[in-house]
């Protein structure tokens, strides 16, 4: 039996009969603020982890000098994900999630391939947009690389609107699943369930990027392209003997979820953010203006903070808070954890982010994993933090341990978050 039909451990690998893609088209007949899909053929396997999402969009009204923010999921601002009825992930503030993600997660290899069909393109320089590559020649010296030219912005303008006949290109991504919901990072198939996904769109300020007036964002299509999966008669009788019996088909994942706080003082602030009931292992917290204009790349951050640490369940992380977060020395320190919190200090590996990079795109990671006794209950996670300026806030991404339980009895399913 192929592992992906094993509800326990089963060594055996065989090959479906048929392996195949079908198209789930969005029930909106017009794709509004709020598109939903909903899957209903019960009566077949499905892989989730190997589907993808299709999204195609046109930047419209002054498209010449506007396009996306980095990762076409920059559209959306919440993603949930229901198994029958139960939601089994609700991802709120997607697209900040997705941003401190695919700066921190996305290798140059990647961003340089495969990453550009989710357009995706490395952000470069500052803030700015429109900026020529070389800087001005001086008298006497060669042209020298301009710091400020942004090559992803010029990479996804030359995707959204052609120069030569002054006119908007219509995109077209492929998204994985997983992308937006780690639930479908799960390498199983689901039978006998209806899913439903609801994807909620972002407001223009936190969706383009560029200069200029009146562009907006037209969305032309999204399709799920659900992954179906005909087994062999051998592997399906033993997948329907043994649901047939009863069994748990447990589902273990990362679940990610982002906060955006209120305007942040000049000074000291106390935050709360009470989470839902998983056991949190990790957050990330990263610097925005408290408006934030199309002008202004959505991976730099204000350089205005001074001190952070997380204090979870009385706990303090870290145990020396993190100081001089706007001095070359504590950015050192916070580049040097978030780099060993994800990689484990592997030399093959690294981040996304080089430490220049990374001064200007400054994300400070907290590190929970120690906290093994955590058994459910909502968690409050209290930040601490210290900036020397007004009208900034914090994007907040939190990490957990997550289970979804398919109890089968017979034919049917009962779906338990636990």
């Amino acid at each position: 039996m192929m592992s992906e039909y094993s509800l326990t451990k089963m060594p055996t690998l065989q090959s479906d009969l048929e392996n195949d893609y079908i198209e789930l088209k969005s029930d909106n007949a017009v794709l509004g603020s709020t598109i939903r899909h909903h899957f209903r053929q019960t009566n077949s396997f499905v892989n989730l982890s190997d589907s993808y999402m299709e999204i195609n969009f046109t930047i419209t009204g002054v498209p010449e000098t506007k396009t996306l923010v980095n990762h076409v999921g920059s559209l959306f601002r919440r993603a949930t994900l229901k198994l029958g009825a139960v939601t089994v992930e609700q991802v709120e503030n997607l697209n900040h999630v997705l941003l401190l993600n695919s700066m921190v997660k996305y290798s140059n290899d990647y961003a340089q391939s495969s990453g550009s069909n989710l357009f995706y393109y490395h952000d470069t320089g500052s803030a700015e947009t429109v900026q020529a590559p070389l800087a001005a020649a001086v008298a006497g010296a060669a042209s020298a690389i301009n710091p400020d030219f942004n090559n992803g912005f010029r990479q996804r303008l030359k995707r959204t609107y052609d120069a030569d006949n002054a006119a908007a290109l219509p995109v077209s991504c492929r998204v994985p699943l997983h992308e937006f919901f780690q639930f479908c990072s799960v390498d199983k198939v689901i039978y006998g369930q209806e899913f439903e996904v609801e994807l909620v769109r972002a407001p223009l300020t936190e969706s383009l990027f560029g200069t200029g007036n009146d562009a907006g964002i037209t969305v032309d299509k999204v399709s799920i392209w659900v992954n179906k999966r005909v087994p062999d008669r051998e592997t399906e009788l033993a997948f329907l003997s043994s649901i047939s019996s009863g069994v748990n088909y447990d589902f273990n994942f990362l679940y990610q979820t982002g906060y955006l706080t209120g305007v942040l003082n000049n000074g000291q602030n106390q935050l709360r953010i009470t989470t839902q009931s998983e056991k949190l292992i990790a957050a990330y917290v990263m610097l925005c203006p408290d408006a934030w204009t199309q002008v202004v790349s959505k991976s730099v951050s204000p350089n205005n903070l001074l001190d952070a640490e997380i204090i979870l369940n009385n706990v303090r992380y870290p145990i020396r808070k993190y100081e001089r977060l706007n001095q070359v020395d504590g950015k050192s320190r916070t580049y040097h954890a978030l780099t060993h919190m994800l990689t484990g200090g592997d030399l093959q590996s690294g981040l996304g982010l080089t430490f220049d990079e990374y001064d200007r795109s400054t994300i400070i990671p907290f590190n929970f994993s120690a906290q093994q006794n955590l058994t459910g209950g909502p968690s409050v996670v209290e930040l601490n933090v210290t900036t020397n300026a007004a009208n900034t806030r914090a994007i907040v991404v939190l990490v957990s341990e997550k289970t979804v339980q398919m109890s089968y009895s017979g034919s049917s399913s009962v779906v338990t978050v636990m």
